[in-house]
């Protein structure tokens, strides 16, 4: 989410991603793991200001160094200086292109195995008769071609005091989005704390990262019991 409220959290997510990468820099489980981002907004035909919906900001690539998606998050705090139609976003959009327009595959030469959506955002999703939202397609919906392809959304969502009045109806469609098997893969951030954010956030990718350690016979940095509650159902 890079509209106007979200600026300390892009630089928080930054931070974080910024001591995972240099954690695991010149490593070979940090040669296995890789990042992309996209960016997303509302509707540009209502508020041209916003200038996009949906932006890639970095593509998902093997990469031996992170530098550039470290300086597209970095960018991203650069946020919309236009304000959305309302306090909702068209996250689903940006999810639907994380999904459908990422590389997973990579050129079928070397296909990414462990896939994950990391949704972050203070703002419920457009409701899909929502005029300004650019497709009818659902969370419900967007979950099941998610986990069709083995890709776990996993939502991050800033319970902020100015979104109080979409908080329950946010969470509802977030949680149906958020499923992957048996688990439900949504974390709320009560207060929208920027502590608690960069905390979880730093705690969800390094527990990821873990899979790799894991599968590689390493020793995991999270704590076993720190790390069980966040990807207990996370495929391998």
């Amino acid at each position: 989410d890079t509209t106007k409220s979200m600026g300390p959290y892009i630089d928080r997510t930054r931070k974080a991603l910024a001591r995972i990468v240099e954690g695991m820099e010149g490593t070979e489980t940090g040669a296995k793991i890789n990042f992309g981002a996209i960016g997303f907004r509302d509707s540009p035909e209502a508020v041209p200001g916003l200038d996009y919906r949906t932006k890639v900001l970095v593509p998902l690539e093997r990469r031996t160094d992170q530098g550039p998606v470290l300086a597209a998050i970095a960018e991203a705090t650069n946020v919309a200086t236009a304000s959305s139609p309302g306090f909702n976003e068209d996250s689903l959009a940006g999810v639907e292109d994380a999904i459908d327009t990422i590389d997973w595959d990579q050129g079928g030469a070397d296909p990414v195995d462990g896939r994950y959506v990391i949704l972050v955002t203070d703002a419920g999703p457009n409701d899909v008769n929502d005029p300004n939202s650019r497709s009818t397609i659902g969370p419900a919906e967007l979950q099941r071609d998610a986990e069709g392809r083995n890709i776990v959304v996993m939502t991050l969502h800033l319970k902020t005091r100015a979104g109080q009045g979409t908080h329950d109806y946010a969470a509802t469609r977030y949680r149906k989005l958020s499923l992957f098997g048996d688990g439900t893969f949504y974390y709320p951030i009560e207060g929208g704390s920027e502590d608690a954010f960069e905390a979880t956030v730093t705690t969800l990718v390094t527990a990821l990262t873990d899979h790799v350690r894991a599968a590689r016979g390493e020793a995991a940095v999270l704590p076993e019991a720190g790390a069980a509650e966040t990807t207990r159902f996370a495929p391998t």
